[in-house]
C-alpha cells in the first residue's frame, strides 16, 4: 500500500509537469536521486525490483541451469531477492549481491529472513564508479541493470564483467529487449523522463548487447526470448584461454 501511495502522490506532481520542458532539459521535481543519498531513497529505488522480483526470476530458473555454476556476483541486485530465489532452488550455489551502501541492511534482512547467510551475502559497490568487479566468479548476473544505462556505460560494465570472470564463464543478461517489448520499452522511458534523474539511457535491441559482448571478447552469445514474459535471457561465455 505504501508503494501504491508513493506511486499515486507522483502522478499528482506530474499532472502539473510539462513533457516539453523536461525534454528540454529542464529539471525534474523531487525526482529519484542516482546514486540514492539517503537510506531511504535506496529503499524506495528497490521497491519496485523487489515486489516485480519473480518476473525475471522465472526466466532464469526457465532457460538457464545453473547446475554447474559454484558462485555467482548479482551485479546491482537490490535486496537480494533474486540471489535467494536462485539460492533456494540449487542449494549448492552461493550468490554475491553487489550493489549500493544503501540497500546493505534491507539485503542482509532479507537474506537473514530466508536462512540462506550461508549462500547469499552482501558486497558494498558502485559501477559507476568502481573500475572493477570482485573477481573469482563463473557467472555474472545482471538482471535489469543495463537498461538505465547509455551504451557506453554499458560497455564499461560488461568490460568489467569480463575482466573478472573466470575463464570460461558466463555473462547473464536478462532485461526487456525492444524487439519484443517496444510498447514497454515507450512506456518506460515516458515514465522515467519525470521520475528520475538518471543519465539518459534507452531500451536496446538484443543486436547492440551482441555487438558490445563481441567488442568485449565474449564468445558463444545466446538469445532466449521468453513468450510468456516481457523479459529474455542473453548468455555469453569469456573464452577459456583469452587470445594474446
Amino acid at each position: 500500500m505504501k508503494h501504491l501511495a508513493r506511486r499515486i502522490q507522483k502522478w499528482d506532481e506530474l499532472e502539473k509537469t510539462s513533457l516539453e520542458d523536461v525534454l528540454k532539459g529542464a529539471p525534474v521535481e523531487n525526482p529519484m536521486k542516482w546514486p540514492p543519498q539517503m537510506d531511504a531513497e535506496g529503499l524506495q529505488l528497490e521497491e519496485t525490483n523487489t515486489i516485480t522480483h519473480h518476473y525475471p526470476l522465472r526466466v532464469l530458473l526457465n532457460h538457464y541451469n545453473f547446475r554447474d555454476t559454484r558462485k555467482l556476483l548479482d551485479v546491482g541486485g537490490g535486496e537480494a531477492t533474486i540471489s535467494c530465489g536462485l539460492a533456494k532452488k540449487y542449494p549448492h550455489l552461493h550468490c554475491t549481491v553487489y550493489n549500493l551502501i544503501n540497500t546493505q541492511k534491507s539485503a542482509e534482512t532479507n537474506i537473514k529472513q530466508n536462512r540462506l547467510e550461508k549462500q547469499v551475502d552482501f558486497v558494498v559497490g558502485d559501477f559507476v564508479k568502481d573500475t572493477s568487479f570482485p573477481k573469482g566468479y563463473d557467472v555474472i548476473l545482471f538482471s535489469r541493470v543495463l537498461w538505465n544505462w547509455s551504451s557506453e556505460m554499458n560497455l564499461k560494465q560488461l568490460q568489467m564483467a569480463y575482466d573478472a570472470l573466470e575463464p570460461g564463464g558466463t555473462v547473464l543478461i536478462v532485461e526487456a529487449f525492444s524487439e519484443t517489448n517496444l510498447n514497454f520499452a515507450l512506456y518506460m522511458q515516458y515514465r522515467q523522463f519525470f521520475w528520475d534523474d538518471f543519465p539518459p539511457g534507452a531500451f536496446k535491441y538484443s543486436s547492440e548487447y551482441k555487438e558490445m559482448l563481441k567488442i568485449i571478447g565474449f564468445k558463444n552469445i545466446l538469445y532466449s526470448s521468453s513468450p510468456t514474459s516481457i523479459f529474455s535471457l542473453m548468455t555469453a561465455e569469456k573464452p577459456k584461454k583469452d587470445h594474446l
